[in-house]
C-alpha cells in the first residue's frame, strides 16, 4: 500500500493529523465566510440608519 509504513500506530498517527488539520482548515474557510457575510449585513444596517437619520435631519423624508 502506497504511504503505509508499516506501523500501524505510525499510521494512524498520520491519518488523525491530516484529518484534523483539513477539518480545521474548512471550518476557518466557513468561519471566515459567515462573519464577512455578518459584517456585510451589520455595515448595510448602520449606511440605512445613517440615511434614515440624515434624511430627517434635513427633512428630506
Amino acid at each position: 500500500m502506497i504511504g503505509s509504513s508499516g506501523i500501524l500506530t505510525v499510521d494512524l498517527i498520520l491519518s488523525a493529523f491530516f484529518t484534523v488539520t483539513i477539518s480545521t482548515l474548512v471550518s476557518g474557510e466557513m468561519f471566515r465566510a459567515i462573519k464577512g457575510a455578518m459584517n456585510k449585513n451589520r455595515l448595510e444596517a448602520e449606511l440605512e440608519s445613517a440615511a434614515q437619520q440624515n434624511s430627517q435631519v434635513y427633512g428630506l423624508a
